[in-house]
């Protein structure tokens, strides 16, 4: 199960790589980024990370 902060974070970055697929010049097309977050959406939570500061 996600945690707020967690599904805050995949939004997040989801909206991230659809923002740079739609800039012309990316190199990252629509269908990339579909494969992208539904990688993104799909991956669990990761248990205990450190925080990389």
């Amino acid at each position: 199960m996600y945690t707020e902060k967690e599904l805050v974070q995949t939004l997040t970055a989801t909206t991230s790589i659809f923002r740079a697929a739609s800039t012309a010049n990316s190199g990252i097309s629509i269908k990339d980024a579909v494969k992208y977050s539904s990688i993104a959406i799909n991956t669990p939570p990761p248990l205990e990370q450190p925080v990389v500061t």
